[in-house]
């Protein structure tokens, strides 16, 4: 074996990069053997796919490895030894009810012009995509909410008013500009709309009482 002083300096350059990669790096054969791994990688399949750590060895089947994972994921493997590139981002992986997203590169390697195996580099995205979600979820819920606020204001007799502290934008209900003597469109969403609407004498008090509130 040679010695590390030894080594060409790209190739052993190219060793630490391979084993310092913040992504999932794993090489495998056309029979989806391992040929080798870095510890992102194996991390990420002990947290995530139940890998047992003294299993994952130089040869070990990848699907013998994490079985669940030959239907969700073969048919990009099987690209690849066609010699495609696949790249796919967030793809959804589901073991136990539990699914992760994942961000994947497979790419064909070559050797005298002949596929002989694959690397594959992946990236965890599921705590990125998980947040989207519960985005999502909570806009959706906030849109039911407006929907359902909507339908109220415009079901009931009563004049309904929201004040926004921060711009002193207001909305104010078609029927509360109905009850001051207005169609809807005739007065602008502002606070002014109702600060030059009440008796002089009195806008002093209810702007105190407003603050003290």
């Amino acid at each position: 074996m040679a010695k590390l002083n030894e080594l060409p300096i790209n190739t052993y350059l190219q060793d630490k990069i391979f084993e310092r990669m913040p992504m999932g790096l794993v090489v495998l054969d056309k029979e989806f053997k391992i040929r080798r791994f870095n510890p992102q990688w194996l991390e990420f399949g002990i947290k995530h796919f139940h890998l047992n750590q003294e299993d994952v060895i130089i040869g070990a089947a990848y699907y013998q490895l994490m079985p669940e994972l030959e239907f969700q994921t073969r048919s990009f493997f099987e690209k690849v030894l066609q010699g495609e590139t696949v790249k796919q981002s967030s793809v959804p992986i589901t073991i136990d009810n539990v699914t992760t997203y994942w961000d994947t590169v497979l790419m064909p390697l070559e050797e005298n012009g002949e596929i002989t195996g694959i690397m594959q580099v992946v990236t965890d995205r599921t705590e990125d995509v998980r947040a989207q979600i519960r985005l999502t979820q909570t806009l959706e819920s906030l849109r039911d909410r407006d929907e359902r606020l909507n339908l109220i204001i415009n079901g009931t007799n009563d004049g309904v008013w929201d004040w926004n502290l921060v711009t002193d934008e207001i909305y104010f209900s078609p029927r509360w500009k109905e009850m001051v003597g207005y169609a809807d469109d005739e007065l602008p969403n502002h606070l002014d709309t109702w600060r030059k609407r009440v008796h002089p004498d009195d806008v002093q008090i209810a702007m105190q009482a407003i603050q003290d509130h």
